[in-house]
């Protein structure tokens, strides 16, 4: 009996496979390890960027364009000496300067520049103005002759001569002062509270009937 032996396997290419496999497994695992590392770092900087944008609010300056055209400068809570100056001249002038037959458009446009919190309390008092001139049959005139800036409080006073006329007679001529509160919101001057003054003593120092509007915006 003849006794055969089988010639042995050689086990290299499954040794060789068991190694690639392992391989390509390790060179997975080590692209996800970096993929999450990226992914965590992306997260954490996102996270403090807000963190930064949220705690540190920039000073924006926005270029406004007044009544009359020219560009003045305006920050988050201010307008500067030359806006606030140029835009309590238009209102002013709105105002002051008046006909039974324009009184109502005029004075109502001021409304475009209103605070909504004052809207209706400016309204109110400006179409009692627009009343009273077409009951009278009057016509006013005010010129302005000096202008009053705090620009840290935004207020405004325009004092000048005012005049009423019936007809073609001037029935009245004196000084008078106009004071206006503003405040910046969202890059747009609002017009808070306005008053006249009327007589040589306010014009002289239109400063307590400015103070006197300040306190009352302050109260309300």
């Amino acid at each position: 009996m003849t006794a055969t032996t089988e010639p042995l396997r050689s086990e290299a290419p499954a040794a060789q496979a068991s190694e690639g496999v392992a391989a390509t497994v390790a060179a997975r695992l080590g692209l996800r390890r970096a993929a999450l590392v990226a992914l965590g770092a992306s997260l954490a900087t996102n996270v403090l960027l807000g963190v930064h944008v949220a705690t540190c609010r920039p000073v924006v300056t926005t270029v406004l364009l007044p009544p009359g055209g020219g560009a003045w400068s305006v920050t988050d809570d201010r307008a500067d000496r030359d806006y606030l100056e140029r835009m309590a001249l238009d209102l002013a002038q709105r105002l002051g300067s008046l006909t039974p037959s324009t009184a109502k458009k005029r004075l109502l446009s001021i409304l475009d520049y209103a605070a909504p919190e004052t809207h209706a309390d400016l309204s109110a008092q400006l179409q009692r103005e627009a009343a009273r001139l077409a009951k009278e049959h009057a016509s006013t005139v005010f010129f302005p002759e000096r202008v009053t800036v705090d620009v840290e409080r935004q207020a405004v006073s325009v004092t000048g001569l005012s005049k009423t006329l019936i007809g073609s007679d001037v029935t009245s001529s004196a000084p008078a002062v106009w004071h206006f509160l503003f405040r910046v919101s969202a890059g747009r001057l609002e017009l808070l509270r306005l008053a006249r003054e009327d007589g040589e003593r306010s014009a002289v120092d239109p400063n307590p009937g400015r103070e006197k509007l300040l306190q009352k915006g302050d109260a309300s």
